[in-house]
């Protein structure tokens, strides 16, 4: 008596529900990962997150190509004889170098401690080829103390972008000429940097985790003063350098 009800049975279509519905594991079923999963997947494989998400620490050393800005030396005398002058002098490119020690806090957020060192040969003092006796003082040299923390955008790649803040304590040494004497500025004074780059992991075979870093950074200070020795002048340094680095860290 049902027959007639279904002589148009092919024209219904039977749904299946997919089996995840029902709490039965099938992977052909499973809904495909979003987004933020894969991000969170490819930040919880790195060597720093593996093992319960244990932070690592890591050993690195970068070199610097050194582009000093133009620096300004105001050199003052509290003497009406001697009064003041300024000293402009241009730099030639120079180089540098750091080490760093360094700890994962959390996945993402990196700190560590910084010793940098950066040399730039004189070009220019007051527009002329520099006459400074011997040679001694013709480069500018700084030896930075730096505390930085690092933010890592992890993705799905091995490509890692990063922004980094710095704070810490430099010393400066830059020559000054005043009324035909040569003398060095020597003095401590806070320094501040900004950083931006990639990283990218290598596989190490088993080995401890090797990143290679390719970056820009800003390096500046405080405006220091000095009384010099051998003549009553205050000289007040300013500079600033832009810093192009490729660098390597350990983790362990």
């Amino acid at each position: 008596m049902y027959a007639g009800s279904f002589e148009n049975a092919e024209h219904f279509e039977t749904r299946r529900v997919p089996s995840y519905q029902y709490g039965v594991y099938d992977p052909s079923q499973q809904p495909p990962p979003k987004k933020s999963d894969t991000t969170a997947r490819a930040r919880n494989e790195q060597p720093c997150c593996r093992a319960g998400g244990a932070p690592r620490w890591y050993a690195g050393l970068s070199g610097f190509i050194v582009f000093l800005q133009d620096v300004s030396i105001t050199l003052e005398s509290s003497s009406l004889v001697l009064g003041s002058n300024d000293d402009q002098y241009t730099t030639d490119f120079g180089f540098g170098f750091g080490a760093q020690i360094g700890y994962f806090v959390t996945p993402d957020i990196r700190a560590e401690f910084e010793l940098a060192a950066r040399f730039n040969d004189l070009d220019r003092l007051n527009g002329q080829a520099p006459q400074l006796n011997q040679g001694e003082y013709s480069a500018h040299k700084s030896l930075a103390y730096m505390l930085n923390g690092y933010y890592d955008f992890h993705n799905s790649s091995s490509f890692t972008p990063y922004l980094g803040l710095g704070a810490g304590l430099a010393f400066v040494k830059a020559p000054v000429q005043y009324d035909g004497f040569g003398q060095f500025l020597s003095v401590y004074t806070p320094a501040y940097q900004f950083m931006a780059g990639v990283s990218y992991m290598i596989d190490t075979g088993g080995l401890n985790p090797f990143i290679v870093h390719a970056g820009y950074r800003y390096f500046t200070g405080a405006d220091p003063e000095q009384d010099f020795k051998h003549f009553p002048v205050t000289g007040t340094y300013s500079n600033d350098s832009h810093n192009f680095e490729l660098g390597g860290k350990i983790l362990f």
